[in-house]
């Protein structure tokens, strides 16, 4: 496993909660892009660090909702752990403009409680709409 400190940085960067508010969140900006994969993420810096970012994404999340009932350490980092096996192809910026789409009420009211399953089931959604706006924006997809 390769640990640079340009990589942490780099991946410290990209992670950061402050850039939620500073990217672009449309989705036709960051959906061709590979960089930042999960899966590729997770090569260049320890797992556990990635989990970390994830789980600080979640965290906000349900910081956000102003869920009653807050996450433990414990199931922030397993949901972290899902997310980053189910969807190793699933890019950080992704991630991200996922978590803004859910604080913007597209998959459905919080009523006072974020959980685990509807949050998976809500990254499938996304996932699966992604998929379908590939698909049909595949002809004006940047050509490297």
């Amino acid at each position: 496993m390769k640990n640079s400190d340009t990589t942490q940085d780099l991946a410290s960067m990209v992670c950061s909660i402050d850039r939620l508010q500073t990217m672009e969140h449309s989705l036709s900006h960051i959906a061709w892009s590979r960089d930042y994969m999960l899966q590729s993420l997770a090569a260049e810096i320890t797992p556990s660090r990635l989990d970390g970012y994830i789980s600080q994404h979640l965290q906000f999340l349900a910081d956000f909702s102003t869920a009653r009932y807050k996450w433990t350490k414990q199931q922030l980092s397993t949901m972290a752990w899902l997310i980053r096996k189910q969807h190793p192809s699933l890019t950080f910026p992704l991630f991200q403009l996922f978590i803004v789409q859910c604080m913007a009420g597209k998959y459905g009211k919080f009523y006072d409680k974020l959980d685990a399953v509807e949050l998976l089931s809500w990254l499938q959604k996304f996932l699966a709409d992604l998929d379908a706006w590939r698909r049909y924006n595949w002809d004006t997809r940047p050509q490297n």
